[in-house]
């Protein structure tokens, strides 16, 4: 156990360095959430589901994980990442619970990065399915990094309000189809934003940079 323990604090460690090396990449880095509800989360395990935008996720995901204290966290991109489903999921929570804490989970439904063209393909099967059977609050996260504005790229990132799977006798939809349909209003809503410049409400994990490339003080 004192190992384990050793192991996530040492991950932790390596995490907020590359983290700090990441954000020197950025112009600025906004973030929509439930602040309320992540903050008095108590610590229970969270899923979160997103659409995978390019090789910066994980790096991307930081600011939430460091802004809510997430850990440890799995990712979860592919259909190979599942193995058996049900085992891994229980054998990652148990690592957690060994150390008094519940691992959270980022799963990315599609399976494939979105094209800059808007496309939204389609979710993974096996991955919708893990989705859809979690047990955990499961909150839709969009994100977009947008070019060409400023000489460093601006990164957006907007979390939904948790939602709860429903029984198959109370919903018309399974529960994978229904937070697909959240999840692409959600990315719609957060294009939007962008389009029209709307930045009201948005907590900054990165000010944005002043012409000389320095963060802006808050």
């Amino acid at each position: 156990m004192k190992i384990l323990k050793n192991l996530l604090f040492s991950e932790r460690r390596f995490c907020c360095w590359e983290y700090h090396l990441f954000k020197r990449c950025f112009h600025s880095i906004r973030l929509w959430a439930p602040d309320s509800f992540l903050r008095n989360s108590g610590g229970q395990s969270l899923l979160f589901f997103s659409n995978h935008h390019t090789w910066w996720d994980g790096f991307l995901e930081a600011p939430v994980i460091e802004r809510y204290r997430l850990q440890p966290v799995f990712f979860i991109r592919t259909e190979n990442n599942l193995g058996d489903t049900s085992n891994e999921f229980g054998e990652n929570r148990a690592k957690g619970r060994a150390v008094s804490l519940n691992p959270s989970y980022f799963v990315y439904p599609h399976g494939q990065p979105l094209s800059n063209d808007g496309a939204w393909p389609a979710y993974n099967r096996q991955l919708a399915a893990f989705l859809g059977d979690s047990p955990l609050p499961a909150l839709p996260m969009a994100k977009k990094i947008v070019h060409g504005r400023y000489a460093r790229p601006e990164a957006f990132i907007e979390i939904g309000q948790p939602l709860k799977p429903e029984s198959k006798e109370n919903s018309k939809e399974s529960n994978a189809d229904r937070f697909e349909k959240v999840h692409r209003r959600l990315y719609e809503k957060l294009l939007r934003r962008i389009a029209k410049q709307d930045y009201s409400g948005a907590i900054l994990p990165l000010p944005p940079r002043k012409a000389s490339g320095k963060i802006q003080s808050t």
